[in-house]
């Protein structure tokens, strides 16, 4: 039986708009084709195999996602999960948190009163799906392999429901001497990689805290076409 996104089992499927959903599987750095489509929340839990829910703080997410057959195997079998955190969905296996899903389904903040349906949510409330502010969905791709990247999730502003995260430093000791500015090197380094990936489609801000999502983005980059890399050296 599929493990639950999270804990709090006050979760309502419902009918709601179609939205297009990514061809590749959602798995972090998973380039197979999406060729299975999973419920996130279990149909068993929500009586129907629903493709929207109402989550416990009265806000909507799309319950869909595409993922590979041995990639949904791993979910269903519950040797990896997926979960859900302050409106990302992340892919979880062996107990750590690896990476945000790269697909994210649309989700809806709720701005109205709980009396509200949800109907009038869907319908007065305009959300964000793949490829309505960067074209298709494959337009936001790989410049190495042509296939979709993830797309990083921009907080609304007016959303105030996310709490901090823990956070832990990591350090690099680097060269600082004549010869060399190891710091100025990463730093330019960094910021490189930020404009490449925002023409490539995800756009993260210049700043320390983007850092660690630029350096991940580019180092899960590096090791999933290592080899090809390597090779055209």
């Amino acid at each position: 039986m599929t493990l639950l996104p999270i804990d709090d089992r006050n979760v309502h499927g419902f009918e709601g708009p179609e939205y297009q959903m990514s061809r590749i599987c959602a798995r972090p750095f998973c380039e197979q084709n999406g060729s299975e489509v999973h419920h996130i929340w279990r149909r068993s839990h929500l009586g129907a195999p629903f493709n929207w829910v109402v989550l416990p703080d009265g806000s909507a997410c799309g319950n869909l996602i595409r993922l590979c057959n041995p990639h949904h195997r791993l979910v269903t079998e519950n040797e990896a999960k997926i979960s859900f955190e302050a409106g990302s969905f992340y892919w979880v296996q062996d107990g750590m948190e690896l990476m945000p899903l790269d697909f994210q389904p649309p989700w809806v903040v709720q701005e109205y009163e709980h009396t509200r349906s949800v109907d009038d949510l869907i319908a007065e409330v305009e959300f964000e799906t793949p490829g309505e502010k960067t074209g298709p969905v494959l337009d936001n791709e790989c410049p190495t392999c042509h296939q979709p990247l993830p797309k990083p999730k921009i907080a609304d502003k007016t959303d105030k429901r996310e709490a901090k995260r823990l956070r832990r430093t990591w350090s690099v000791t680097v060269p600082a001497d004549r010869r060399e500015d190891g710091a100025e090197v990463l730093d330019t380094l960094v910021e490189e990689a930020r404009v490449l990936l925002a023409r490539a489609g995800p756009h993260y801000e210049a700043g320390l805290t983007t850092r660690y999502y630029i350096l991940a983005m580019a180092l899960g980059l590096f090791v999933t076409h290592g080899e090809q890399i390597v090779a055209d050296e």
